[in-house]
């Protein structure tokens, strides 16, 4: 059983660990500058972008095919 103590802790570390993964956005601006950084961050983004949608078409795909073998 969860007390309000412990929920109103749980949230305050929530809340004061948050603005932690938010701190090196701060330093975005002046990255910006850098094409080739831009071209590396478009690259990963095509690469993890293909990467995702080839593993959704395949985890659809092989539900698919396993609703459709198993079915009478």
């Amino acid at each position: 059983m969860v007390s309000q103590p412990g929920a109103l802790e749980s949230f305050l570390r929530s809340f004061a660990g948050t603005p932690v993964w938010f701190l090196p956005f701060q330093g975005v601006g002046a990255v910006r500058r850098f094409a080739s950084i831009r071209a590396v961050a478009r690259f990963t983004t095509a690469l993890v972008a293909a990467y995702h949608g080839d593993l959704g078409a395949v985890t659809v795909g092989g539900a698919l095919l396993h609703v459709w073998h198993d079915h009478p």
